[in-house]
């Protein structure tokens, strides 16, 4: 009841009130006094003399300044008691709303760990992470960058919160996020001039009041495997200890996903060549798939290779001398395709090459490669009985990528345009049969 009337009485006499109030009342009182004097003195005497008049401002005086001075003493005192509690309401409110986002992120932090450890592939790791984070930052956006062995190379990409253009400039600029960071919004205008018709993020986005951070994700021995993206609007000290938080975690639910698949690849590889073999191959191709799907700026290609004349080899010199032609050739291959390629034996004398984030243009150059390596490649065959023999080796090349067709239609495309190259190769040297 003395806190509703303290905080009233603050409200209505702030030290300006006091002032024009304590005037009112002042010459109120004083007048009524002197009118009071008069009359009395004028009923009894039946005059006022000038002495009434100046005792009466005395008196008047002498009350006023007393009442006043403890008035106004006691509304200071309860507006600061009032103020006091105001700051301890609010100091308690900001205390049990940061243990509340605390819980928050904890029950968040727990949900994810349970959640990564059910996951099947990075992707799963990813999205499941960026599904729990964001709710806890309105207004923000999150991406996560799996590095392949080069910066690069990605391996995977998800993220949420970001528009199409913000997408396609983190996959552009994978390798180089120092630049990117300090250079987004030059980016986002120059991709939106680009492609005007990406309507989601306009130019000069109003991204002069977000900050962008790629945090690097260590594993184990301080290698960077990834980059954590954050688009934030004023992030606090509190904010990055907890998105420092889910990036550790992801960092280490990435790694050892990363090393399994490792260990998975040591299984999946042809005994003959050391290649990936055809049970590899389909795995990876139906997560290159997947992300072709979920985001057209991550293409990717396929070559299928086939070796010409290895029948006609197998019978003139014998098996072991074709074997020999068929690690050539993957000699061959991993001398020309990069690291993140992956090269498979997919049967006797076919091999397909899986390209991720790789654009026809790329393509090209690297098919322009395995040309040029073709032409300058023979191998010296040799039979009991039978002088060696020099013979130049030919392959029969079909290339199709993501964004020739479907993504599900890459490999059959690839392999229709190889055997398009081996009729035509056959029909002009039909001595290779």
């Amino acid at each position: 009841m003395i806190e509703s009337i303290a905080a009233r009485i603050t409200l209505l006499l702030s030290p300006k009130h006091i002032v024009w109030v304590s005037a009112v009342f002042y010459l109120a009182l004083l007048v009524s006094a002197e009118a009071i004097a008069s009359l009395i003195f004028f009923l009894i005497e039946g005059s006022t003399p000038i002495g009434i008049h100046i005792s009466a401002l005395g008196t008047v005086t002498a009350i006023v300044i007393p009442i006043f001075s403890i008035a106004i003493i006691l509304v200071k005192s309860l507006s600061k008691s009032q103020i006091d509690l105001d700051i301890a309401k609010k100091s308690e409110k900001q205390a049990l709303d940061a243990t509340e986002r605390s819980n928050q992120v904890l029950r968040s932090l727990l949900d994810t760990s349970v959640a990564m450890h059910q996951s099947r592939g990075l992707g799963d790791i990813n999205d499941k992470l960026l599904k729990e984070i964001h709710p806890l930052f309105r207004g923000w956006g999150f991406g996560v960058v799996i590095q392949g062995s080069r910066p690069s190379v990605i391996k995977h990409f998800s993220s949420i919160g970001l528009s199409a253009i913000e997408q396609k400039i983190i996959i552009q600029e994978s390798g180089n996020y120092f630049h990117a960071a300090n250079n987004i919004e030059r980016l986002i205008e120059i991709a939106h001039q680009q492609d005007p018709t990406q309507q989601d993020v306009p130019p000069k986005s109003g991204l002069a009041s977000a900050e962008w951070e790629f945090m690097p994700m260590h594993g184990r021995g301080r290698n960077i495997i990834g980059h954590f993206i954050v688009k934030s609007i004023n992030m606090d000290n509190t904010s990055r200890e907890f998105i420092t938080l889910f990036m550790e975690q992801l960092s280490a639910a990435s790694e050892n996903k990363l090393l399994l698949l490792e260990m998975e690849k040591l299984a999946n590889t042809d005994a003959l060549t050391g290649l990936y073999n055809r049970n590899y191959f389909q795995k990876e191709l139906a997560k290159e798939i997947q992300n072709a799907q979920r985001n057209s700026n991550i293409p990717f290609s396929i070559f299928v290779v086939d070796i010409n004349g290895l029948k006609k080899i197998n019978d003139c010199f014998g098996h072991q001398e074709g074997d020999r032609l068929i690690v050539m050739i993957a000699n061959l291959l991993n001398e020309t395709c990069r690291d993140s390629d992956i090269i498979t034996r997919s049967g006797g004398d076919e091999f397909v090459v899986l390209c991720p984030n790789t654009s026809c243009e790329k393509a090209d150059s690297l098919l322009t490669r395995i040309r040029a390596y073709e032409k300058t490649s023979r191998i010296i065959l040799t039979k009991a009985q039978q002088k060696p023999e020099s013979m130049p080796i030919h392959v029969s090349v079909g290339l199709a990528c993501s964004t020739d067709t479907d993504a599900e239609k890459v490999l059959a495309l690839a392999d229709e345009r190889m055997y398009e190259d081996k009729h035509k190769f056959y029909q002009q040297a039909p001595r290779y049969r």
